[in-house]
């Protein structure tokens, strides 16, 4: 793997990587019939509002029953440096490794590959936005994709 720029874009082939097998699709908890369950919610707070959905969607575990992997991976919206509500903000996905590790899920990666059709480069946005910075501060892995 070779580091090639200030942005450190990774360069990889095939080769190093080790293919597994696929995983099967797990079960739809948020489904009635042939319709998607979702909850929509107002709150004073982003904390508040992610455990109220949670809590009218059944609850933190309830999406993960049956886990297939001890890692989850964020993908937030990153498309441009613009902060929300053009891009995830940084508490939301505090608050949501907060509510996941409540049911022992504790390693997390946070990733994104947005901004190119626009001329961004992802680490640059990432920089701006401090996604870099709190990635760091939680010691969590950022992959720029």
């Amino acid at each position: 793997m070779e580091l090639t720029n200030e942005f450190m874009h990774m360069e990889t082939s095939t080769e190093e990587f080790e293919f597994v097998p696929e995983l099967p699709i797990p079960p739809r908890n948020y489904v009635e019939g042939d319709k998607s369950v979702v909850a929509l919610v107002r709150a004073p707070t982003r904390h508040e509002g992610i455990e109220e959905c949670f809590r009218l969607l059944g609850g933190v575990k309830k999406s993960f029953m049956t886990p297939i992997s001890d890692t989850v991976l964020f993908k937030p919206n990153l498309n441009s440096p613009d902060p929300y509500p053009w891009s995830t903000h940084l508490e939301t996905i505090s608050v949501l490794i907060d509510q996941l590790k409540q049911i022992g899920i504790s390693k997390f990666i946070i990733g994104d590959g947005s901004g190119k059709a626009r001329h961004y480069l992802s680490r640059k946005i990432m920089k701006e936005l401090d996604y870099i910075q709190f990635a760091e501060n939680l010691a969590r892995p950022l992959i720029v994709y």
